[in-house]
C-alpha cells in the first residue's frame, strides 16, 4: 500500500468516527457545575461583604462619644452582634465541613455506606450540640447595662470568635486523625461478621486480615482501658470532693 493509499484510508477512518452519544451531555454538565460553583463563590463573597457592611453600619449607628471623647458602645449591642456572628459561623461552616467530610466518611465506611451516612448525621448532631453549648457558656446574660469602649468591645468579641474557630478546627482535626482507626475497627467488625455468617464456607483468612483484626482488637482494648481509668479517676475526684 502506497503512502497516498494509507493516508486516504486514515482519512476515511476519521470521517467514520462518531463521538460518544453522551459526550455533549457530560461536557454540558461539567460546564453547568463550573457555572454553579462560580455562582456559589460569587454569592458567598457578596454575602460576606454585605454582612461586613451591615456590621459597620450597625456599630456606627450605636457608637457614641463619651465625655472624655472615647468611642463607646452599649454593652448589650456588642453582645447581640457578637452572638449573632457566632451562631452564623456555626451554621455557615456546618455545610462546608459536611460537604468535604462526606467523601472522607464514605472512604472510611466503604464496606457499608449506609452506616457512613448515619455516622455523618451523628457527627452533625454532635457538631451543633458542642458548639451550641460553647456559645451558651460564653454568653453573658447579666451586666448588659452601661457602655464600654468600642476598642475593648471589639477585642473581646474577636477573642470569642477566635476561640470558637480554634475549637471547630481543633476538634475536626482530631476527628480526621481518629477516623482511620474508626474505619479500621469498623472494617474488622464487618469482615468478622461476614465470616461468621458464611461459617464453614468462609475462605481461609489471610495473614494481612488477621493482622488488621489484631490491631483493631488492640485499639478497642486500649480505648476500654482509657475509659475505665477515666471513670475511676472521676469517681475518685467526686468522692474526694464529697469527703472534703
Amino acid at each position: 500500500m502506497t503512502l497516498e493509499q494509507r493516508l486516504a484510508e486514515a482519512l476515511r477512518e476519521v470521517d467514520a468516527y462518531e463521538p460518544s452519544p453522551d459526550l455533549f451531555v457530560r461536557v454540558e454538565r461539567s460546564l453547568d457545575e463550573d457555572h454553579a460553583h462560580r455562582r456559589r463563590v460569587g454569592v458567598a463573597w457578596l454575602s460576606a461583604m454585605a454582612s461586613l457592611s451591615a456590621i459597620v453600619v450597625y456599630l456606627g449607628l450605636l457608637a457614641s462619644r463619651s465625655d472624655s471623647g472615647q468611642l463607646v458602645i452599649p454593652i448589650w449591642a456588642m453582645a447581640l452582634i457578637e452572638n449573632v456572628i457566632l451562631v452564623a459561623l456555626v451554621f455557615l461552616l456546618a455545610p462546608v465541613i459536611r460537604r468535604f467530610g462526606g467523601f472522607y466518611v464514605a472512604d472510611v465506611f466503604h464496606l457499608d455506606p449506609e452506616t457512613g451516612i448515619r455516622f455523618l448525621r451523628l457527627l452533625d448532631l454532635a457538631y451543633y450540640l458542642v458548639f451550641g453549648g460553647v456559645i451558651l457558656i460564653g454568653m453573658s446574660i447579666g451586666g448588659l447595662d452601661g457602655s464600654e469602649g468600642l476598642g475593648t468591645s471589639l477585642q473581646s468579641a474577636a477573642g470569642r470568635i477566635a476561640v470558637l474557630l480554634l475549637l471547630i478546627g481543633g476538634l475536626h482535626a482530631l476527628n480526621l486523625l481518629a477516623m482511620p482507626f474508626v474505619g479500621l475497627v469498623f472494617s474488622s467488625t464487618v469482615r468478622r461478621a461476614a465470616r461468621a455468617r458464611a461459617g464453614a464456607a468462609a475462605p481461609v483468612e489471610s495473614a494481612a486480615a488477621a493482622r488488621v483484626d489484631r490491631i483493631a482488637a488492640t485499639i478497642v482494648w486500649v480505648l476500654a482501658a482509657l475509659v475505665a481509668m477515666g471513670a475511676l479517676i472521676g469517681t475518685g475526684i467526686v468522692i474526694g470532693a464529697g469527703l472534703g
